[in-house]
């Protein structure tokens, strides 16, 4: 949560409300995977978290992006592509 917090707070300059935009973060197994989505995150060596992205399932070839997140002295090192 830290890392979604901090990433809302620099960007949009708000407090995240985890009862509206990130209820899913409670149940990640319900919200993504078990539809047939994923959620990964990005962990160093250290165990570290750099940033995180979830990919909600809509239908047969659609998704939804959700929850990008990436630290601020991690971007635009390339680390968001595949």
């Amino acid at each position: 949560m830290r890392l979604f917090s901090g990433v809302l707070r620099e960007l949009l300059d708000c407090e995240p409300d985890r009862k509206r935009q990130d209820a899913d973060l409670a149940g990640l197994p319900q919200s993504y995977t078990d539809g047939g989505g994923c959620f990964s995150v990005l962990e160093a060596a250290d165990g570290s978290i750099w940033g995180s992205v979830g990919l909600r399932r809509i239908d047969g070839g659609t998704c939804e992006l959700r929850k990008m997140y990436l630290r601020r002295d991690h971007r635009g090192l390339g680390l968001g592509g595949c």
